[in-house]
């Protein structure tokens, strides 16, 4: 399911949920769901397996493992495939709202095209550009305070 676009599941979605906010959170969970679990095993992968097995000869148990070593090895990527993953989340739900499954800025866009009104256009853009800008902002300050043990010069690099 990860390669089909989740704009083709919406269709699938309507079926499913009727029209309002459930097909739109299906398709948001379609988008990531996948997105987030490859980049979690990837991140799992990468994890130095030094750290493992001195954690393992120090008597340390799997979920000791898996909390004091693993987890803080994948956190600072998992938490910029998760801000890089808002961004998509943001474009599957304005495009659910624009087809008209439920309500938000994306109906609010349609309809501004359809009554020819550009200036609503752009103001709504503007609007889901400071939306977006400021749900990045939110994760980037939650991001400094998970990572708390990084330097700021290193947590400014996942500030893409």
């Amino acid at each position: 399911m990860a390669p089909v676009s989740p704009v083709a599941w919406l269709p699938v979605a309507i079926f499913l949920f009727g029209i309002g906010n459930g097909p739109a959170i299906f398709m948001v969970f379609v988008a990531l769901f996948f997105h987030m679990i490859l980049a979690t095993i990837t991140q799992i992968d990468g994890v130095n397996r030094n750290y493992i097995n001195v954690a393992r000869t120090m008597g340390a148990s799997k979920w000791q493992i898996y909390r004091r070593v693993i987890l803080p090895a994948i956190l600072p990527g998992l938490l910029v495939v998760l801000r890089f993953n808002l961004f998509g989340a943001w474009m599957v739900v304005l495009i659910a709202e624009a087809t008209g499954v439920g309500f938000g800025l994306g109906q609010v866009i349609m309809m501004a095209r359809n009554t020819f009104n550009p200036s609503l256009v752009f103001f709504t853009i503007v609007i889901i550009g400071l939306l977006g800008f400021g749900c990045d902002f939110l994760l980037r300050q939650i991001q400094r305070r998970i990572l708390y043990w990084l330097p700021n010069r290193t947590a400014g690099l996942a500030d893409v």
